[in-house]
């Protein structure tokens, strides 16, 4: 064991800084095993109710309902912050990004739907630069635009994009380069998923290979396949354990293997070897009876077939996100008793800090941007319009929570 690592087991149940005190794992236990070649953190809850150590405490919310100015949004599917706390919001209906000062006050909008110069076509993500500047990515134009508060367009870069989702991630490591997976298309045909590093310019510097399925595999056993007239559809089984990979700007994944609803997280460089694990044993919750039947009810009525309903599993997935906040925490979302949002946040070496609830009805679909004990994050009303907040985390007990329904 590490002396840091040593030092952090000795002090789980510490506060984390800026938060407000309070004493973060109380009643945890933590265990290290070395003897894999790297470590496995485990982290025992205690056998009572794991109660939350801190609130996520609402600060600042930009929006309205209804009028024409820069604070209603139509579609957001980015929200990144700087070092001096102005808040970029991508709003992908408008395909504008729209800049705030910290205390939520308008300063100025850019891009506009459109293909000329600062313009943009489809744009899907957007992260904040360490050097400013706010990288917004545009796949169906095949090009990235840079831009920043003051001065707004800074350049256009072209960008060959194979394969693109709803909402683009991507993050930048310490030495500024930003990584991001793509598909590959060789002369031949060959398709390989790659991982891309650009650097400030917009140059493709470095790829790494990552592991690809095989088209001729069976379908994943967390899925539905539902025969339709002119071919077929696929769905997710409900309440199966999903798994995954996020970046980690230290150089890193974070994975979760699927179909196994354990609490086990590892992180791997990105050649695949492991350099820790973190594992909890938190129990997961049962899935409640009018739940199983409200969304056998919804999937009826959505594809009017009758499918093989014992599939659906009798518990929760215990995790069910899982985000590297900028000073390296892991904040992992959980399931939890109860309504609102929970996540139990671990030490970048896999140690318990504590865990953080909020009743805010945060959009877990958008990236929140986490810097210390300040989130900002898309959150909905009850009509669904869509807001930004800056919250902070507050000792539990101390804080005002909103209250809504997660989404």
């Amino acid at each position: 064991m590490t002396g840091r690592l040593a030092l952090l087991v000795a002090l789980a149940g510490a506060p984390l800084s800026g938060c407000g005190g309070g004493d973060a794992g109380t009643g945890w236990a933590v265990s290290v095993d070395s003897s894999a070649g790297y470590p496995v953190v485990v982290n025992t809850p205690p056998t009572e109710e794991i109660a939350p150590t801190w609130e996520l405490v609402e600060e600042v919310r930009i929006g309205a309902v209804e009028g024409a100015g820069p604070e209603v949004f139509g579609q957001i599917k980015a929200v990144a912050v700087d070092r001096e706390g102005r808040i970029g919001v991508l709003d992908a209906q408008a395909q504008e990004v729209r800049f705030f000062a910290p205390d939520g006050s308008w300063l100025r909008t850019v891009g506009g739907q459109g293909g000329g110069p600062g313009e943009l076509t489809d744009a899907t993500g957007m992260i904040a630069t360490a050097a400013g500047n706010y990288l917004v990515h545009d796949p169906r134009a095949g090009r990235r635009t840079v831009f920043h508060p003051d001065s707004g367009l800074v350049r256009t870069y072209p960008l060959q994009v194979f394969r693109y989702g709803f909402v683009w991630e991507a993050v930048e490591d310490e030495r500024g380069v930003v990584w991001d997976e793509n598909l590959l298309i060789g002369d031949d045909g060959t398709r390989t998923d790659i991982l891309q590093g650009f650097d400030a310019a917009g140059t493709w510097v470095d790829t790494v290979a990552l592991p690809t399925r095989d088209p001729n595999a069976p379908d994943p056993p967390g899925t539905y396949r539902i025969e339709l007239a002119n071919g077929y559809a696929m769905t997710g089984v409900p309440f199966w354990p999903r798994g995954g990979r996020i970046l980690d700007p230290s150089g890193a994944f974070w994975v979760k293997a699927p179909d196994v609803n354990d609490y086990r997280l590892a992180r791997t460089t990105f050649t695949g070897d492991t350099t820790l694990v973190l594992e909890s044993l938190r129990p997961p919750q049962p899935v409640r009876g009018a739940e199983r039947d409200s969304i056998v009810a919804s999937l009826r009525d959505r594809f009017d077939t009758e499918l093989d309903w014992s599939r659906i599993p009798d518990e929760k997935p215990v995790v069910q996100g899982w985000r590297v906040a900028e000073d390296g925490r892991l904040w992992v979302r959980v399931g939890a008793p109860g309504d609102g949002l929970t996540w139990d946040i671990y030490e970048p070496e896999g140690v318990y800090a504590g865990t953080a609830a909020t009743y805010l009805s945060m959009r877990t679909t958008i990236r929140p941007t986490i810097r210390a004990d300040t989130v900002w994050a898309v959150v909905t009303d009850e009509l669904d319009v869509p807001y930004v907040v800056r919250a902070v985390l507050r000792e539990a007990g101390t804080g005002t929570a909103e209250v809504g329904a997660a989404n």
